[in-house]
């Protein structure tokens, strides 16, 4: 059953908590979870109340060290995650699009300010620092020549030559795209390889992007086999259940929000 304690600082919150774990002792394993700045002064008042043996039956833990035991038991620590200019990026697009519902926060979520503040190691656990940061006017990479942007404008309801019939748009674009990877792969376009020198471009260095691919992920790989191009395709799962809006949504919750309601 889940007991909420509420009260001013210092009102005996925490002492309460760790009477009850002393209380405890040896009958269950029992998890303190604090935020990561109160790890270490967590760890010296839990060994404070349960004396020597505190180890044997509790222990504490941050929501980010909390994840990773949960990884490492039940697999998925060796996933690829976002960095922390990604997480940024997920966080601005999930408070974009909760944007038109939100109340209290609608304006506030629409500034930088708002989103360095969920980035902070005391309220979200996630490190943004200058390294991470975008700068306008910064220069990252070298301009190169040849690398135009490509538009390319095709007929909705093209004819195909074995078929009458008007061919989907659907397919049509999935034509091109597998057309132009085709010759880019013939062509051997170079790019830049791991070690810095050029090489001739390979079916794993390109990548298609879709908003939501759906059933448009089997037109495109059939219109890739048609061209002899192997391909794979990777969808993820739904958006809200990702780590970082999963995150967002519970420091919502945590303050008395419930984002899903008509008022919010």
């Amino acid at each position: 059953m889940l007991t909420i304690l509420m009260g001013r600082a210092r009102s005996g919150k925490s002492k309460r908590i760790l009477r009850e774990i002393a209380e405890k002792g040896d009958s269950s394993r029992q998890i303190l979870l604090v935020p990561e700045h109160a790890s270490h002064q967590a760890e010296v008042d839990l060994c404070r109340a349960c004396g020597d043996t505190a180890s044997r039956h509790a222990e504490v833990l941050s929501f980010r060290r909390l994840a990773t035991r949960v990884l490492a038991i039940t697999g998925g620590a060796a996933d690829v995650t976002l960095d922390a200019g990604g997480k940024l990026l997920t966080l601005q697009r999930s408070l974009t699009e909760l944007a038109p519902v939100l109340k209290v926060y609608r304006r506030p979520s629409q500034r930088a300010a708002f989103l360095e503040q969920l980035m902070s190691p005391e309220l979200g656990e996630m490190e943004y620092g200058e390294d991470e940061k975008l700068h306008f006017g910064a220069a990252y990479y070298p301009e190169r020549s040849g690398c135009a942007t490509e538009y390319h404008l095709i007929s909705a309801r093209q004819r195909s030559a074995e078929l009458e019939r008007p061919v989907k748009k659907g397919v049509a674009e999935a034509r091109l795209a597998a057309e132009r990877i085709w010759q880019l792969l013939d062509e051997k376009y170079p790019i830049t390889g791991e070690d810095g020198t050029l090489r001739p471009c390979r079916p794993e260095d390109i990548v298609i992007l879709m908003r939501s691919p759906g059933s448009r992920a089997a037109v495109f790989a059939a219109a890739l086999a048609e061209r002899g191009v192997p391909c794979s395709f990777q969808e993820q799962g739904d958006y809200f259940s990702s780590m970082e809006v999963s995150t967002l949504l519970s420091l919502l919750h945590g303050g008395g929000i419930n984002p899903h309601e008509p008022d919010f």
